[in-house]
């Protein structure tokens, strides 16, 4: 049957073959005519496919193949490309030209490939974000006033830092270096070996533009806060994330009078992950991060920023 050689032809990536050997299957394969007459298109670009791959292989030994793109027997499944199924047709493969964006699943990425593009920061971040992706993400920080948002923040740099990753922080709340307050987040946080990644600022003279102006020179960009970009929608936080891929973003966002993200929840959607800061006294010492929202990772963890701790939420809060 052609299907069992489509998936013998498959199967040959990677693996090693002898033109004898390529010969014995374009013989088991026979001629185009010795199928019917939906199988003959793809019985004869498996027999062309396995010449070309006769004439890339030494008389003599054995070559590796490399397959750029598989055969699909799922075109034959009916004639014209169609399936027919569920009371309707299909309109079947032949003739689709994919708009601009769309790939098509067999040709895209493997999931193996896609693992390999993510990233876990050390130690008890690590532990409480797990796997990340880099591709479009942005991680939304909110919390109550004085709870510990800009120490976490510090301590998510430090982390991105002892990956290699550069980071632009516009320090806007504090006001940079010259702050004290600043200068204590770093002191307490950031590692001496690290700093040298690091690039504050706490000024920005054209909000939001400013920011996309830098965007691509950091791996990181850090935004403390939102508020100070004026801007009063939080919908501009998607398109940078859709305009700059490739860079990560951590933006701290007030919460209003109700409890909810200042500016709009558009925010709380878009961001791949967001983290809460609880304030649970005057001490700071009980502090602590809760995961709200992780794709693909646990949301029953807490992170308890004084002592830079991980526990399961609920054993932490038995411990209040």
């Amino acid at each position: 049957m052609l299907s069992t050689h489509i998936k013998k032809f498959n199967s040959l990536n990677g693996k090693l073959s002898s033109r004898a050997s390529i010969d014995k299957f374009i013989s088991k394969v026979g001629k185009p005519s010795d199928y019917p007459e939906v199988e003959r298109k793809l019985a004869k670009e498996l027999i062309d496919r396995l010449k070309a791959a006769k004439k890339v292989t030494p008389k003599t030994g054995k070559v590796r193949l490399s397959l750029k793109k598989k055969l699909d027997w799922s075109i034959t499944k009916n004639e014209g490309g169609g399936h027919k199924g569920l009371g309707q047709e299909s309109k079947g493969l032949d003739g689709i030209q994919p708009p601009p964006g769309f790939v098509r699943l067999d040709l895209s990425s493997t999931a193996a490939e896609t693992t390999e593009r993510t990233f876990r920061l050390p130690g008890q971040l690590g532990e409480l974000l797990g796997d990340l992706q880099r591709f479009r993400l942005a991680i939304e920080l909110t919390g109550e006033s004085h709870g510990g948002k800009s120490e976490f923040m510090g301590q998510l740099i430090d982390g991105f830092a002892d990956l290699g990753f550069t980071i632009g922080w516009f320090d806007l709340e504090h006001g940079g270096m010259d702050s004290k307050d600043t200068q204590n987040i770093v002191d307490r946080n950031i590692k001496p070996d690290n700093r040298k990644q690091i690039f504050n600022t706490g000024m920005i003279e054209n909000g939001l533009e400013e920011i996309k102006a830098n965007a691509r020179q950091f791996d990181v960009v850090v935004i403390d806060s939102w508020a100070e970009l004026d801007e009063h929608l939080n919908t501009s936080f998607n398109s940078l994330r859709k305009e700059f891929p490739e860079t990560i973003f951590v933006v701290i966002f007030h919460l209003n009078g109700k409890g909810t993200t200042k500016g709009g929840t558009s925010a709380d959607y878009s961001a791949p992950v967001r983290l809460k800061v609880h304030r649970v006294d005057d001490t700071f010492v009980n502090n602590y991060v809760q995961v709200l929202k992780n794709r693909g990772n646990r949301l029953d963890l807490a992170y308890r920023i004084h002592d830079r701790k991980v526990l399961p939420l609920n054993e932490l809060l038995t411990e209040l």
